[in-house]
């Protein structure tokens, strides 16, 4: 298990960072991720339970057993769609807004949804990842093809000079990006999704959800007994009947019938969650999930060469298209075949996808 991506550097919130990978690290030496199962996860969650009850109680309010309940069902839809890639599990353990989390995981579960393993394949880059694409035939396509736009730009753009964002966005920044208090349209959105999500535990929501089946809330003690029923589950031994190889032992039935129950559950509540319409899209990628993640998409800036000042950059698109930068970039853009866009929604005309 390769945890490098721990180890890169991140400006933004540095002290935040590091806190975070010395905790990490920390997990990691004592192989509480090995082997994954929902006794480990507990671990990893303490913390972010405890966070959670510590904020409700510093801001005077009564703990919610429902926000308690949609962490735990966090927890074990993590567990049981990315068990083998914990890369994820550590990402939202990082997440510490329960909105946000949930909106996380969404991203995370649409996405493997529409493409099964899409999530580990998309997955950005550790820095010695990126450190080795660059020595690449594709990473030296994208300096190549990158010098070509920018010496077309500056030709026809007499006084003025293109520059480009970083070539490679850390699993840390992102995760800091999606943390960011800054980013007001993350929380939004994130909080509609969450008011979604608590409507699924009301007796009203139930109702109109219909045959759901959501227990009062997965006991996440009662997954170390279940890890190995939920194998069974999924394959029994000899090709018999799910729950069969129990016989009549009354206790193994028992939790084997709670597993169940869970399960569907937890599948009833993804389903909800994936199908759930978003008030609008998040400007923010999943943590993870960036293309900027693996090099394939590069944000450009305008620079006014006689101040000397940047005048224009990841931000403000109708200032891009006020001053007819985002047409002259676009025009650049033909100089080269790899390069598509610019990213329409959300709308970024400085975001532009790169091909290998």
């Amino acid at each position: 298990m390769n945890f490098k991506f721990l180890e890169e550097p991140f400006r933004e919130t540095k002290r935040f960072t590091s806190a975070i990978v010395r905790e990490w690290q920390k997990k990691v030496s004592e192989q509480h991720f090995l082997p994954l199962t929902f006794g480990s996860l507990q671990i990893v969650r303490h913390r972010q339970l405890s966070a959670l009850e510590h904020k409700m109680k510093t801001s005077q309010q009564t703990p919610s057993g429902i926000d308690l309940q949609i962490s735990r069902y966090i927890d074990a839809l993590a567990v049981l769609n990315f068990k083998t890639f914990p890369a994820v599990l550590t990402t939202l353990d990082s997440v510490p807004d329960l909105a946000r989390r949930l909106l996380a995981l969404r991203g995370y579960l649409v996405k493997e949804n529409t493409s099964p393993g899409a999530v580990r394949i998309q997955w950005a880059f550790s820095q010695q990842e990126f450190d080795d694409f660059r020595d690449t035939h594709e990473g030296g396509g994208l300096t190549r093809e990158l010098k070509v736009v920018m010496d077309r730009f500056d030709q026809e753009n007499s006084g003025f000079r293109l520059v480009r964002g970083s070539l490679f966005r850390s699993l840390l920044t992102q995760i800091a990006y999606w943390n960011s208090i800054k980013r007001h349209d993350i929380q939004m959105v994130a909080d509609a999704l969450m008011q979604n999500a608590r409507k699924v535990f009301t007796k009203k929501s139930n109702e109109l959800i219909g045959s759901m089946q959501v227990p009062e809330y997965p006991m996440i003690e009662e997954y170390n007994d279940a890890t190995q029923l939920w194998f069974r589950l999924i394959t029994p031994p000899g090709g018999g009947v799910p729950g069969a190889l129990f016989g009549t032992n009354p206790e193994a039935q028992a939790k084997f019938a709670r597993f169940v129950q869970l399960k569907n559950g937890l599948d009833d509540f993804a389903e909800v969650i994936r199908k759930a319409t978003l008030l609008k899209a998040p400007k923010t990628a999943t943590p993870g999930l960036s293309d900027h993640g693996q090099s394939r998409a590069i944000d450009f800036g305008v620079q006014n060469l006689k101040t000397g000042t940047k005048i224009l950059g990841a931000s403000n698109a109708s200032a891009w298209r006020e001053t007819g930068f985002a047409q002259k970039l676009a025009t650049a853009m033909t100089a080269s075949n790899h390069f598509h866009g610019p990213l329409r929604v959300p709308d970024e005309p400085w975001h532009w996808d790169f091909e290998h």
